[in-house]
């Protein structure tokens, strides 16, 4: 599930506004939840998690989650590591 959060926001005249977020399972940026029933979110359902409507518009269903990038760049870097290439 993506992780959820709460952004406050304190103006000049001490107003306080909070807004409900979401981090994209797919980009890793924090979002505004957008009011119920819009279409400004997606949902990717290979891993069950909010996206982005930038990521669900330019992945069109495809899956690759923000952690398995992550791990496949620092396998690569390993890899590099281990044969001496890269810096």
């Amino acid at each position: 599930m993506s992780k959820g959060g709460l952004y406050t926001w304190v103006d000049e005249f001490g107003r306080v506004t909070e807004k409900k977020t979401y981090t994209c399972c797919h980009c890793n940026t924090i979002h505004q939840v957008p009011p119920e029933g819009s279409e400004q979110m997606g949902f990717c359902k290979k891993c069950f998690a909010r996206e982005c409507i930038d990521c669900a518009i330019r992945l069109q269903g495809r899956c690759t989650p923000f952690e398995q990038r992550i791990e496949a760049y620092e396998a690569k870097q390993r890899l590099l590591e281990a044969i001496g290439v890269g810096g």
